[in-house]
């Protein structure tokens, strides 16, 4: 079957950037010659392009750049001259809006923000830096600010229902609630994130002394187990001043907050507005999974999205070495691998969800998921230790060297075994 698809319309990983090099320096006089010799070799691991239509012999990059959206018109920008000049001028715009998004990953909001500005002074209409900017101002809580950047988001893109539930946090941190109920149930009408929506709605109710609209509402998206929750948290909260605001974002990972409820661990998909979000409905199936403690299911999906992207996940995974594929699937969200990762944990492969969780760590330092997966991986850790410990406190030294060893196996870089290892040596005055 593979033989009698046309050679041309393959499309593989290791040749596809070195073809729109070409493009980029030389224009496209040589793609069709380039191509041929390409193609003279059986490609590895290729993707099939769409084959054209029948009874059509236009070239095969000429239908590719169709695709890619670039008509006769826009086609110049592939002169190598225009290709030059552009580079040259994109230089300084493209770091600062890369620089921006890495801060904003880092959680350095303030940063971001001035780096967003410097994007949009030298492109106005930007829209990655349109729809971080109002973010920036959100998670620094000049909710103000956000608000007036959220309205140029929307002039801009007035059917993307993320701005309107930014606006609707941002009038419940005002305390201005009919319009922030106003802003969810437009968004609502836009297909916005169900379960944005329906808390929003659901803490408004609640402030607002509707208790029984906001258990109607969170009905919708919490178990009954997780309301009692919720409510009793809420009573907790307020029972020594009924008018406390509760913080919608937390000051710190562990401080409690709407955004960092318990029973949203360990997802926490709150905190990740203002991130791309990855809207396919396999990884809600497989969170839904994951909730219902059905983790070897959870596993299976979570790793079937992984394959969806086109890219194998490693079976063991070197502490030193993150492989490309954490930092390519869903890398604009750490939502996937938060779940991969948990999904790994509950089905006690350690090592693989340890390195998965400091991957993403590595990213996003403040990420609350994967900070309480390290957490509990580290509570997990020391009971393993926990026999070897009572053997160094008893000074049987020898039978505590082997147990630290066998583990020191399978967490070699792991900080405390290496630190009671020295305690070891040190009762037996072993310097060397």
């Amino acid at each position: 079957m593979m033989k009698t698809i046309n050679k041309k319309y393959y499309i593989f990983n290791s040749l596809t950037l070195s073809t729109f090099l070409l493009i980029a320096i030389s224009g496209c006089t040589y793609i069709d010659t380039t191509y041929k010799k390409i193609t003279s070799s059986q490609p590895h691991n290729e993707k099939i392009y769409p084959a054209p239509q029948h009874g059509t012999d236009i070239p095969f990059f000429t239908q590719l750049l169709d695709k890619m959206g670039l008509s006769n018109s826009k086609r110049k920008i592939f002169s190598p001259k225009t290709w030059a000049s552009s580079i040259e001028a994109n230089k300084s715009f493209n770091q600062n809006l890369q620089f921006a998004i890495q801060q904003f990953n880092l959680t350095n909001f303030t940063i971001s923000e001035f780096y967003l500005k410097k994007t949009l002074v030298q492109e106005p209409d930007n829209p990655i830096a349109i729809k971080l900017l109002p973010w920036a101002y959100f998670y620094q809580k000049r909710y103000d600010k956000a608000l007036k950047a959220f309205d140029r988001t929307k002039v801009h893109y007035n059917k993307n229902p993320e701005p309107f539930i930014g606006r609707g946090w941002c009038y419940f941190a005002i305390k201005n609630y009919k319009s922030a109920i106003e802003q969810f149930e437009h968004a609502e009408k836009l297909r916005g994130d169900i379960h944005q929506i329906i808390k929003g709605k659901g803490f408004i109710y609640l402030k607002t002394q509707r208790n029984f609209l906001a258990q109607k509402e969170f009905s919708k998206i919490y178990s009954p187990v997780q309301i009692d929750t919720i409510l009793t948290q809420w009573d907790n909260w307020h029972k020594n001043d009924a008018n406390k605001l509760i913080d919608i974002l937390p000051d710190h990972p562990e401080a409690h907050s709407l955004f960092t409820l318990q029973v949203e661990h360990p997802r926490y998909s709150s905190v990740l507005l203002g991130l791309p979000k990855n809207n396919d409905s396999a990884i809600n199936k497989a969170w839904n999974s994951f909730n219902k403690g059905f983790y070897k299911k959870s596993l299976e999906e979570f790793e079937e999205i992984t394959n969806t992207f086109g890219i194998a996940l490693p079976l063991t995974l070197s502490g030193k070495t993150i492989s490309p594929y954490f930092k390519d699937i869903d890398s604009g969200s750490p939502d996937v691998q938060n779940g991969l990762a948990w999904s790994y944990l509950k089905n006690k492969k350690i090592k693989t969800a340890s390195n998965i969780f400091t991957a993403i760590l590595n990213k996003w330092p403040n990420f609350i998921g994967a900070l309480k997966g390290i957490k509990e991986i580290e509570k997990i850790k020391r009971n393993q230790a926990l026999h070897a410990d009572q053997y160094l406190n008893l000074n049987k030294l020898r039978i505590a060297e082997i147990k630290y060893k066998k583990l020191q196996s399978n967490y070699p870089d792991w900080i405390y075994l290496h630190t009671q290892l020295g305690r070891l040596n040190l009762e037996r005055e072993d310097y060397l």
